[in-house]
């Protein structure tokens, strides 16, 4: 452990910063009285939003179109002048919003399909990452997550098939990564073994993906792998398959709030009643512009502020994200919390609802392969899968300047849905929105799985909130 942690602090005092420095004042400041924490917000926006004005040509040139200055925003209360960034924004402007000052470090760029399946990259540096990542850290510390120490199994990515089994060993010996995009009956026992010889600590995992790991689990009748926590994340978890996993595992779920564009938005303590945002990294705020009538209405009877989610990175100065919005809702709330940490939560949070989908063979498949697979692409702006019946699909997209990616697309779909799996593509203009105005990019018309337990009438129980989460659609 101490080696470990000697090696890190080595590395990042290479690039001129102490990530174990910054743990630590992150410890200190999730109690700060509410005055200091909106103190700090205010000057690290104030110098994020003048070094946007003066080295992001995207951002000089928005700014003088709505005749702004840096001296016009100068803390969050101001943030409102500032014009809403959207992914559109960035897909279709992308390179104009990098820092003519360059990155620390080599640059990171990532890929995302995120929760409106409309592909996107953007791009951090190693300061940036490193402020995102001490974040992420502490958050996942409240469940007793300790990186140096703890050995931790990712539930994430791809197909792994190419590998001698289903996981992949990081360099640290503490991290095991596997694909969350094969986990089925079938293979089952490679999970179970490669988990069984890691002996993780914790598990981390796409929603969708670790409740079927569970389920696999549990159907096979192999023995209790006990954990310490659990992670949740990317989608809405329904009480009933939090609650499985509990079963399984015999440990509790957390789940946590982030994305590719803003690595850290909000987490669960031990009181696992909403979502602390962790306020020295970033901004959340919830605009009322009734495109989200439930989170406003629930905004207004709550004594919060609730609406669509707009966000700021203060501390992605390589290609900042001044007042993203990433498509998600939620409410707001300053109320406190009995863990004693001062930071706002997000209670609840709108999270983005992804159907189960079935291989040919009626295999039980996570829809996150859709924002996996469609988040590679460079000209396909939006898509839906919509499957119809076991060995029928739909692949709604629109991608106006070429199409030649859809065949891959479809090839690689096919690898997770069976190849026998037909996928009919279905150029369109638009991907309709749903009644709450999402964009879902997987919809399954065959029946959904439920392992609700029955109510007193014999029915299935309504799906309720949990832990702060609400299932919006």
């Amino acid at each position: 452990m101490w080696l470990r942690r000697l090696t890190r602090q080595a590395f990042y005092r290479l690039k001129g910063f102490n990530l174990y420095q910054l743990l630590d004042e992150l410890d200190r400041s999730q109690y700060w009285p509410r005055e200091r924490l909106a103190a700090l917000q205010d000057e690290k926006l104030h110098r994020l939003v003048r070094h946007a004005y003066e080295t992001v040509p995207y951002y000089r040139r928005r700014m003088e179109a709505a005749k702004l200055t840096p001296d016009d925003v100068r803390g969050v209360a101001d943030l409102h002048k500032m014009p809403v960034l959207a992914r559109r924004d960035v897909r279709d402007h992308g390179k104009e919003m990098i820092s003519t000052a360059g990155s620390v470090g080599k640059p990171l760029w990532h890929s995302t399909g995120g929760t409106t399946g409309e592909p996107l990259r953007t791009a951090n540096d190693l300061r940036g990452t490193a402020c995102g990542n001490a974040a992420y850290y502490r958050g996942l510390g409240w469940a007793g997550y300790d990186f140096d120490r703890d050995k931790l199994a990712m539930l994430f990515g791809g197909s792994l098939k190419k590998r001698s089994g289903p996981g992949v060993l990081r360099w640290d010996g503490l991290s095991l990564l596997l694909s969350a995009m094969d986990v089925r009956a079938d293979r089952a026992k490679e999970y179970y073994d490669s988990l069984k010889a890691f002996g993780p600590d914790f598990l981390k995992g796409y929603s969708n993906a670790t409740y079927l790991l569970a389920k696999a689990f549990k159907e096979a009748g192999f023995p209790t792998l006990p954990l310490k926590a659990a992670f949740a994340t990317s989608e809405h978890l329904p009480e009933y398959q939090r609650r499985y996993i509990e079963e399984v595992f015999q440990t509790k779920v957390y789940g946590y709030y982030g994305s590719v564009e803003i690595n850290s938005i909000g987490y669960q303590c031990p009181q696992r009643d909403g979502y602390h945002i962790p306020e020295e990294h970033v901004v959340v705020e919830a605009i009322q512009d009734g495109t989200e009538n439930a989170a406003e209405s629930m905004g207004k009877g709550a004594g919060g502020a609730g609406g669509a989610f707009v966000l700021t990175d203060l501390d992605n100065y390589y290609m900042p994200m001044i007042r993203y919005r990433n498509g998600d809702a939620g409410v707001l709330t300053d109320e406190p919390c009995p863990c004693g940490r001062t930071l706002k939560r997000i209670r609840p949070l709108f999270g983005r609802v992804v159907d189960l989908l079935r291989s040919t063979d009626g295999s039980l498949v996570p829809g996150g392969i859709v924002d996996y697979v469609v988040g590679e692409t460079f000209h396909i702006r939006e898509v839906c899968l919509v499957q119809e019946a076991l060995s029928l699909c739909r692949l709604q997209y629109v991608a106006p300047e070429s199409d030649h990616e859809v065949p891959d697309v479809i090839a690689q779909l096919q690898g997770y849905l069976g190849r026998d799996m037909r996928i009919i593509p279905e150029p369109v203009d638009k991907i309709p929105l749903t009644a709450s105005g999402k964009r879902r990019f997987t919809i399954s018309k065959l029946p959904q799985v439920d392992d609700r337990p029955p109510d007193a009438a014999g029915g299935r129980a309504e799906p309720q909130e949990q832990d702060g989460v609400l299932n919006r659609i």
